[in-house]
């Protein structure tokens, strides 16, 4: 188990994700955006939390295609918001209501650009 330092940095780091959604995702630089998801999903492999990984990996391939789509991005954005729900652990209220935050965030950015399922 991760000790105390590091769950306070990672608990501060996922504030800042929340945040950073709740500004909106079309705020954040390219840049940003795309560093900010291939820290989470270093973290998330390292933590065993490989759904959320999986969905980062999938979130960073359709924001690199030449000619973006919209609806395919908010589908991975969706599925993202989804798996980050199902991470969150029931033993940790901050954790878990910090992981609700950035799920909704998520789900809000997916829903915007048409991710909806069917």
């Amino acid at each position: 188990m991760p000790d105390t330092s590091t769950q306070d940095t990672a608990l501060h780091d996922l504030t800042q994700t929340a945040d950073a959604l709740d500004a909106g995702v079309t705020s954040m630089y390219p840049k940003t955006a795309m560093a900010s998801i291939a820290h989470w999903e270093a973290q998330c492999r390292e933590a065993g939390v490989v759904a959320v990984a999986d969905g980062l990996v999938t979130l960073r391939d359709a924001l690199s295609q030449d000619r973006l789509d919209g609806r395919a991005i908010g589908r991975a954005l969706l599925d993202l918001a989804e798996a980050t729900d199902a991470a969150a652990p029931a033993d940790n209220e901050p954790l878990a209501s910090t992981l609700g935050r950035v799920a909704t965030g998520l789900r809000r950015a997916g829903t915007s650009l048409g991710g909806a399922k069917a």
